[in-house]
């Protein structure tokens, strides 16, 4: 059952965006669009990730943008695989530059005071949290793991898309939007568009487009 529920899914958005990307002249692209979420490396996590008993995980109001780290470890690498294997995800274009040397560490469950953030293992400055209160003290113990992994994020080497493959990225969107019952995809852009990693050629195409 939980099978079929996916599959209803699955081809009633690839039915969408053919008919999409057949109007924008992408005869190719719409048959072969997605294809690879029939393979078993991504069929089933992905049918287990929202069908699945333990799963509950539902899409949300902005039609479900997937997240980095989901807490499905199977999920997540078949999402990543099938971001590999299709270029119209933005993320096909990106590619990870070199760490930095440079390590930034954070104290954990810093309750009595405030967390210490260290440069390769010297600490260097304290983040203090005002009151006695356990909650207070752990909001500064997440402030400063945010700070942590964005001081460690690393370089990113982002490329424009091709047109074929941003045209067909656009399809997918108006088609899953549809598939789900939300055809507004400019409203869907307006609240995670922000959240991808776009060349700014890419990004002005589609805010053009839309």
């Amino acid at each position: 059952m939980n099978h079929l529920r996916y599959l209803s899914y699955v081809l009633r958005h690839k039915w969408f965006v053919l008919v999409e990307c057949w109007r924008r002249g992408l005869y190719w692209r719409g048959l072969v669009h997605d294809l690879s979420k029939f393979l078993p490396s991504e069929w089933f996590p992905y049918v287990e990730h929202f069908h699945g008993r333990q799963s509950g995980r539902q899409r949300d109001v902005t039609g479900y943008y997937k997240p980095t780290d989901t807490g499905d470890p199977a999920f997540d690498r078949a999402w990543f695989l099938h971001q590999k294997r299709n270029d119209h995800h933005w993320q096909w274009w990106t590619q990870p530059d070199d760490m930095p040397l440079a390590r930034w560490t954070v104290t954990e469950f810093a309750i009595e005071k405030g967390p210490m953030l260290a440069l390769n293992g010297q600490s260097l400055v304290r983040l203090e949290a005002v009151g006695d209160d356990d909650y207070i003290h752990t909001a500064a113990n997440d402030v400063a793991k945010l700070c942590r992994d964005s001081l460690n994020g690393g370089k990113v080497l982002v490329l424009p898309m091709s047109p074929r493959a941003r045209t067909e990225m656009l399809c997918d969107w108006i088609g899953a939007g549809r598939a789900q019952g939300a055809p507004d995809t400019r409203s869907w852009w307006r609240k995670n568009g922000a959240k991808m990693v776009l060349h700014d050629e890419t990004r002005q195409w589609v805010e053009d487009a839309l």
